[in-house]
């Protein structure tokens, strides 16, 4: 006490002291409880989590597990696991792999997270997991294990198994269907014209009387379009074109019908009006039968190469433009309109009023389906408008041929704003090259059936 009083600066350095070391006694005195605080709070997590939650030592052996671990281990206690290792618990295909990641967690102090197992047992069950491992650290921060957390998701796993093997299997399907498409792409196009008749049959390709080009555009691989030509004695061409309603393999089963009806329809091919009737009659007791409502529009014309005569019939369908060689373009037919009438196949007992035309040579017919104008509903061009006539006559100064009906495809889109069709295209230009000569004719061969199979 003398000492304190005498030196007074020991006196003012004495109370610090003192009370410097009953702070680290209380801190000390303090820590104690909230790490067994702590602890019990890890216990009390660890036992009612549904997740599995395990410590192990540095050769992999578990030292503390939680009760989610043990039922799926399907032991009672704790000592029945403590002490073992994956080794004594699964198969090696899970084990060896589970070794490994821990080997690898200690040596680089890495998180591996959420990385899925299959899990297997020694009696066949087989499980599938997301496990978390992670360094186990002493006070110190030395590597003394790991420990880990794992969520059993084989349910979610098999689930995801099943959606593969769906999506293996439609994609499968998909393929046969792909291919089953293709080959009736192949059949459909081997039913449209590979060949045309001449007029007279000896000339050449460039030299006939009539000449034709085609373009066939369907939205998928198959489509509802379809056209033929038909010879029809020494001097006429028939000219069929139809448009099923709708587009697909529905529409594309349709034309194929449509091909081998026009064979039931060459004893009235020179007659326009009796061609579409008859084709109707055919159609309808077939289309009647359905429970979806279909229909074909279709127009028929029959071309007189040696007059230019041109005799047409429509059921529902757009008339041919004319291409005048003079320039300028029309509707065949006009200043008469093609009458309204009912599509093939709507009604059992139709009738379609026969239009005639002359064209000169240098002309070109230009027939088409109505999927050149649908491009969307504010892009429809319309049928016989003004617009219309003029993108088909800006094309027309382009050279008879594909060339022609490419540029008119092309307008449509452009003048739409459309970079693709919403329904099938079919364009059919013929070529009216000059009159057949009298002592020609004799030498045109008769023809039984449509050109070009």
């Amino acid at each position: 006490m003398s000492d304190l009083k005498s030196d007074p600066q020991k006196a003012k350095a004495a109370p610090a002291g003192g009370t410097a070391s009953a702070s680290v006694a209380k801190g000390k005195e303090a820590a104690q409880p909230l790490a067994d605080i702590n602890h019990q709070l890890l216990m009390a997590l660890m036992e009612i989590s549904p997740d599995r939650i395990f410590f192990k030592d540095r050769e992999s052996r578990f030292i503390a597990v939680n009760k989610a671990l043990l039922e799926f281990f399907r032991l009672k206690t704790a000592a029945d696991v403590l002490g073992k290792s994956d080794a004594d618990i699964f198969l090696p295909e899970h084990a060896e792999p589970a070794r490994a990641d821990e080997v690898r967690v200690m040596e680089t102090g890495e998180t591996l997270v959420g990385k899925v197992e299959r899990e297997v047992f020694p009696d066949g069950r087989i499980r599938w997991a997301s496990t978390t491992k992670a360094p186990l650290r002493d006070h110190l921060g030395e590597i003394v294990g790991v420990c880990g957390i794992s969520r059993d998701v084989t349910e979610e796993h098999e689930r995801a198994e099943k959606l593969q093997q769906y999506a293996e299997a439609l994609a499968e399907k998909q393929a046969q269907m792909e291919g089953e498409l293709e080959l009736a792409r192949q059949v459909q196009r081997a039913l449209l014209p590979n060949r045309f008749p001449l007029f007279p049959p000896t000339a050449r390709e460039e030299e006939s009387a009539l000449g034709f080009a085609y373009r066939y555009q369907p939205v998928g691989k198959v489509g509802g379009d379809f056209f033929t030509v038909i010879p029809i004695g020494s001097r006429q061409a028939g000219v069929f074109i139809c448009d099923v309603m709708g587009h697909g393999v529905h529409a594309a089963l349709i034309t194929a019908m449509q091909r081998t009806l026009v064979d039931d329809l060459l004893p009235v091919a020179s007659d326009p009006g009796a061609f579409l009737a008859e084709a109707n009659r055919l159609l309808y007791p077939f289309f009647e039968r359905m429970k979806t409502p279909i229909y074909v529009t279709g127009l028929y014309a029959v071309i007189d190469v040696e007059t230019g005569r041109i005799r047409f019939a429509a059921a529902s369908h757009a008339a041919p433009l004319v291409a005048c060689s003079k320039g300028g373009i029309r509707l065949l037919g006009a200043p008469v309109r093609v009458p309204s009438s009912v599509p093939l196949g709507f009604m059992g007992d139709s009738t379609y009023t026969v239009l005639e035309d002359t064209i000169e040579p240098g002309d070109r017919l230009f027939f088409y389906t109505d999927g050149l104008r649908d491009l969307g509903d504010e892009a429809e061009i319309g049928l016989n408008d003004a617009m219309f006539l003029s993108l088909v006559g800006k094309c027309a100064a382009l050279p008879a041929g594909k060339g022609f009906l490419d540029a008119v495809l092309a307008a449509a889109k452009a003048s739409a704003g459309a970079e693709a069709f919403l329904d099938d295209v079919c364009l059919v230009e013929v070529l009216f090259r000059g009159r057949l000569h009298a002592e020609a004719q004799h030498m045109a061969a008769l023809s039984s059936g449509p050109y070009g199979l």
